[in-house]
């Protein structure tokens, strides 16, 4: 993904008027992230230090790599920080320190590195208290305006797909043993549209607002319960199953529920639990039970419009 919109030039940064005994607080390159940060330490004078995440915020960079003990180290070389302060201390927000490696950065720069908070909010205080933080400031939370704050954003990327989606439907609809008829698309789409929209907001908007109710960890596990029951509820309880034949049925129970748990899997990145490596397993379980219900529901679709509908 090109991020060059997102991103600020790494480096050494003042932040009010810092001298040789200043705090030293380091962050990404991301332009939310820096802009933060930033103003989050607004009235204190120190030196921000900022890594070369590839734009990527502190929590996605730890879990990449690019928030690690290799581009610390550079960047403190590169900035020749040892000759801008006396002290030699570090801190790095907790959510990046589990990624570097103290000991080989204190070795190969001469600087420790301190676990801040993970809420870059609660950074003046913990420079008041000598770098001290306390349970609250430790806490990781994932409340639930953070959640909608990620399923906005991703719930605007799903709606980009659904122009494509529209068309796939209005096909399926119109198709019959005589080929593809528009008349007969246009009465038979609206259930297609109400379903694939159905699909849309349980994957993206009520996986994440519901993410503690839903049972299961894998995300697209709970993608698809969410799916299952926005399906469940459009197709049963709003009556859209109302002649369609049971190939047909079949076809969209296979395909929507499928479709949230795909959607679902894009959070899979986006919490402050896990690391790149369980997301990519994640993605290898998940991704041949998509094939696999697509083919399916392929196959009852076929079954539905030429064969049982002569």
């Amino acid at each position: 993904m090109h991020r060059s919109p997102h991103r600020v030039e790494p480096g050494l940064y003042c932040i009010g008027r810092p001298g040789p005994d200043s705090p030293v607080v380091a962050t990404a390159n991301y332009t939310l992230s820096f802009d933060t940060v930033r103003h989050d330490l607004g009235g204190l004078d120190c030196w921000l230090l900022v890594l070369d995440t590839d734009g990527m915020n502190v929590a996605c960079g730890a879990k990449t790599g690019s928030f690690g003990t290799d581009e610390l180290i550079t960047r403190v070389q590169k900035t020749r920080l040892q000759e801008v302060v006396r002290h030699r201390a570090l801190i790095l927000p907790q959510l990046g320190a589990q990624a570097v490696n103290a000991e080989e950065a204190r070795r190969r720069t001469g600087f420790n590195v301190l676990s801040g908070p993970v809420r870059s909010a609660d950074l003046s205080s913990y420079i008041a208290r000598g770098s001290r933080a306390t349970p609250e400031m430790r806490a990781v939370r994932f409340s639930l305006p953070d959640r909608l704050s990620i399923s906005l954003t991703e719930m605007a990327r799903s709606l980009l797909l659904f122009p494509v989606f529209a068309f796939g439907a209005l096909i399926a609809a119109g198709l019959g043993p005589d080929g593809v008829s528009l008349d007969r698309a246009w009465v038979g789409v609206w259930p297609l549209f109400a379903l694939g929209l159905g699909s849309i907001c349980a994957g993206s908007l009520f996986v994440p607002a519901a993410l503690p109710l839903i049972p299961f960890r894998a995300f697209w596990v709970k993608g698809w319960l969410a799916g299952a029951a926005v399906t469940a509820s459009l197709l049963h309880g709003a009556g859209l199953a109302r002649g369609m034949d049971s190939a047909y049925i079949i076809a969209c129970w296979l395909f929507f529920p499928a479709a949230s748990a795909a959607l679902g899997l894009r959070f899979a990145g986006a919490t402050p639990a896990g690391f790149a490596a369980d997301a990519r397993a994640e993605m290898r379980r998940a991704w041949p039970f998509f094939a696999a219900a697509a083919l399916l529901a392929a196959a009852a679709l076929t079954l539905a419009r030429l064969i049982v509908r002569p």
